[in-house]
């Protein structure tokens, strides 16, 4: 009989020190599986050649989850219920509770919370109210202009503010280990939101401690705080003063990226990236599957200086990092920078090698059905179209420079298909975005030579040993 497979036990160990009444600490802890839903833990006396301080029971640690909702209602709890439900993560079910009792036992504090929250998300609180005698909570808000409602109607984000500063006003000199607290928040708002939980912090004594992905508190906590990344082992993001001056202009994220992949492919966008898809779908190019795991960095200026500004910045930091540029047609030289290898279109650009007008007659043909064309038949509507946006000299010559050097993206296919849907009585529903689906309805043998040596490049580059 084959053995059922199973996992190996992996132990760790944790480490913290800290300074608590001017008393310095260190405690560590030894982590080991007991079942599946709990671990053994034990104090690392031995390691550390201390014995457990003391000391440190005086710190106050909380850990907040994200919230994932929030109960309908609550009962009336008390504070050992309360902090008991916090550390099993069950943030949903004491939102009202911890406002209870700041409003109660810390009014003054109750009132600055209200302040923040207005500011914050024009928005005012109402003091919880306990229902007698069923010891059920109700708590409202009301945002500007609008109606009282129960906080169950508050957003996502709303409720999750609420939950930290109302942790972190009920108590002083606290450690709060926060998990994501920028979740179901919009980006504008994360970087309002990470200054005010630091300065809030800071006010009360207290420590913050975040796990995010969000690149816009990562970039904030750079100039304040510290940033590490869990990336291979950990490490300090910012210990080199170089480096993060370099992180500030780049961004966390690609730092993570270039850590991750070791290499990095610029375009000038999105379009460019979903064209190299398309074609090499087309053409069956091994390339294809690695074109959806890349670290890809979009530079819609066309520039090469912006190119070497992003790259080498990262490079002070990854010194092995690799580089693979693809600029549309320019009047600069290119490929003489170290680690990086530059190329462009001999086109004007990439869509430039899309077979008009021969495709738009074939994606036209494919058209024709009454839910799409109700008024006039697709391909009737496109020669319309490609008549009366292009000069008959052009349609004539195929081979006429012009459609090389013409802006094919905003000077051909743009009015092509503005027309096309005016004739329909149609809004126009095809745009740059989605010219990578003309693709499709070319022949491989249609295809430029220049777009599979590009892709060939490319290949190349992804499947050479970065570090070597």
């Amino acid at each position: 009989m084959a053995r059922r497979p199973g996992t190996r036990n992996i132990r760790f160990e944790l480490y913290a020190e800290g300074l608590t009444n001017g008393t310095a600490w260190k405690v560590g802890l030894e982590f080991d599986y007991a079942n599946p839903e709990s671990l053994y833990c034990r104090i690392l006396e031995d390691r550390t050649s201390q014995p457990f301080p003391d000391v440190a029971l005086d710190e106050r640690l909380g850990f907040l989850p994200p919230m994932s909702g929030l109960a309908p209602f609550e009962d009336r709890l008390v504070k050992d219920v309360l902090f008991r439900k916090i550390g099993e993560g069950r943030t949903s079910e004491v939102l009202r509770n911890l406002l209870w009792i700041l409003s109660s036992e810390q009014p003054e504090k109750w009132e600055i919370l209200k302040t923040d929250i207005e500011r914050i998300f024009a928005a005012q609180l109402f003091k919880p109210v306990l229902s007698e005698p069923g010891g059920i909570l109700s708590m409202e808000y009301q945002e500007r202009g609008g109606k009282r409602q129960d906080l169950s109607s508050a957003g996502r984000g709303f409720q999750q503010m609420l939950l930290l500063l109302g942790f972190l006003y009920s108590g002083q000199n606290s450690i709060l280990l926060l998990d994501e607290p920028d979740a179901h928040l919009e980006v504008l708002r994360q970087k309002e939101v990470y200054q005010f939980l630091s300065k809030s912090a800071a006010e009360s004594g207290s420590q913050i401690i975040v796990a995010t992905h969000s690149e816009t508190v990562l970039d904030e906590a750079a100039q304040t705080g510290q940033v590490i990344a869990f990336v291979g082992k950990p490490h300090d993001l910012i210990k080199n003063t170089e480096l993060k001056k370099a992180l500030n202009m780049i961004g966390y994220t690609d730092y993570v990226q270039a850590e991750r992949f070791g290499r990095i492919v610029y375009l000038e966008g999105s379009t460019d990236l979903a064209l190299l898809r398309a074609f090499a779908e087309l053409l069956g190019h091994p390339v294809r599957q690695q074109l959806d795991r890349l670290f890809v960095k979009y530079l819609s200026n066309n520039r090469p200086d912006d190119t070497y500004a992003h790259f080498f910045g990262l490079r002070d930091a990854f010194p092995k990092l690799r580089g693979w540029a693809l600029y549309d047609r320019i009047d600069k030289r290119i490929g003489e920078r170290p680690g990086i290898v530059e190329t462009m279109w001999q086109r004007r650009e990439f869509e430039n090698y899309l077979k008009v007008p021969d495709i738009l007659h074939r994606w036209a043909e494919r058209q024709c059905r009454p839910e799409i064309a109700p008024f006039r038949p697709a391909r009737e509507a496109m020669r319309t179209a490609i008549e009366k946006t292009i000069a008959p000299m052009r349609l004539e010559d195929p081979a006429d420079p012009w459609w090389h050097d013409e802006k094919m993206s905003d000077n051909i296919l743009g009015p092509v298909f503005s027309r096309y849907y005016r004739e329909l009585g149609l809004p126009v529903a095809m745009n740059k975005g989605d010219y990578y689906q003309l693709v499709s309805f070319m022949e491989p043998g249609e295809v430029h030579a220049e777009v599979k040596t590009k892709l060939d490049m490319l290949f190349d580059f992804l499947n050479v040993d970065p570090q070597s």
